[in-house]
């Protein structure tokens, strides 16, 4: 099967061909996050998000480069993505050290996988929106600059 079939079984959300997809890619995938990730377990993890985000953004795969080429550059904005958030929780877990244990108790897998999902439509938003608009939301709301 092509990619342009299996990409159009896709968008159809066959979730046979999602099986399809999934087995066809997984094993270079995941060899290609090894390279970048030492922990299996944290591969583990960018594998199903970087599969999560590509199938999210398939309607807009351009067919200007190979499937895996368009995947792997969405894996390595997703290993960037864990490698802050990684950044982000060592910081705060050193300054305050009980937070660990209440975040450990609040986020069940229920709001674990809802503040998964609101961060990758979040993620989605931003990189739909010019790069202006992009910085100027981050520079608003992640680095906690005013307006002025």
């Amino acid at each position: 099967m092509s990619e342009r079939e299996l990409i159009n079984k896709l968008l159809k959300n066959n979730k046979k061909e999602i099986r399809v997809f999934y087995k066809k890619y997984q094993a270079r995938l995941l060899n290609f996050i090894l390279q970048k990730v030492s922990n299996e377990k944290d591969a583990e993890e960018i594998l199903q998000d970087t599969f999560v985000s590509a199938l999210d953004s398939l309607p807009m795969f351009s067919f200007k480069s190979s499937l895996f080429t368009w995947i792997c550059s969405i894996c390595r904005h997703e290993i960037v993505d864990f490698y802050r958030r990684l950044k982000i929780k060592t910081i705060v877990f050193s300054k305050f050290p009980f937070l660990k244990k209440i975040a450990d108790m609040a986020l069940g897998p229920e709001l674990a996988m809802q503040e998964k999902e609101a961060k990758q439509k979040i993620y989605r938003t931003f990189k739909n929106l010019s790069e202006g608009y992009s910085q100027i939301l981050r520079l608003k709301y992640i680095e906690g600059l005013s307006m002025a």
